[in-house]
């Protein structure tokens, strides 16, 4: 993984508490990927491995209804990561379909290797806690 890869995963909360140790037991497991326009990175349904950090581009994450149709549940935008939430809830399946507006870079990081260096470290976990709960508050 190159520094500019983990420079860019820095700029989210979710990522920039991590320490030097733990940065290299997480490379890894971290790719970047480009997604062209209307090019769908996971299905509704699909096995859950990785959670993503949006470096440049648009998503939507989006649920299947009847007749062929979609309900948006989220626009995510660049700077912003989607599919944290089903980590901490060890969900096995992603719940919606995440799938590119226009062309974007995506970061994809293992999200079994990211648990354990959660499980490893009560410091993170209470420095991520804190964040996810001024998030929601402002949220609500």
């Amino acid at each position: 993984m190159s520094m500019v890869i983990e420079d860019r995963l820095k700029r989210s909360e979710l990522f920039a508490p991590l320490s030097t140790g733990q940065w290299e037991q997480l490379r890894p497991g971290i790719v970047m990927q480009e997604v062209a326009k209307n090019g769908v990175l996971f299905s509704q349904g699909q096995p859950f491995t990785r959670l993503y950090f949006l470096d440049e581009g648009i998503f939507k994450l989006c649920l299947g209804i009847a007749e062929g149709g979609e309900k948006i549940v989220r626009i995510v935008k660049a700077g912003e990561t989607f599919a944290t939430a089903l980590m901490f809830l060890d969900r096995k399946t992603y719940p919606v379909t995440a799938q590119a507006i226009k062309e974007s870079t995506i970061i994809g990081v293992d999200a079994v290797l990211f648990r354990r260096i959660l499980t490893s470290s009560p410091e993170l976990c209470m420095t991520l806690l804190g964040y996810l709960s001024q998030k929601l508050s402002m949220h609500l």
